[in-house]
């Protein structure tokens, strides 16, 4: 494996209480399914550059999440 990449574990929790919430979970999972493996339902297997790590965690996507349903993020 290239040093400069890093592997990661991203898990997340989204309330799925509402239609909403169903929706921004599907969508959840095809923007981590774009940056890695999945594991289980709501985990993934990460491998990826610095700059990549930082698109995911500051793009557009992603703080979307954050601010409405996702209950949780881990990224280990």
């Amino acid at each position: 494996m290239d040093p400069k990449l890093k592997q990661l574990l991203l898990t997340y929790d989204v309330a799925t209480t509402t239609p909403e919430g169903r929706r921004r979970l599907r969508q959840m999972a095809k923007l981590c399914e774009g940056y890695g493996h999945r594991v289980q339902k709501s985990v993934f297997e990460i491998t990826c550059s610095d700059a990549e790590l930082l698109t995911l965690l500051h793009g557009p996507s992603l703080p979307e999440f954050v601010e409405t349903d996702v209950t949780r993020i881990h990224l280990c």
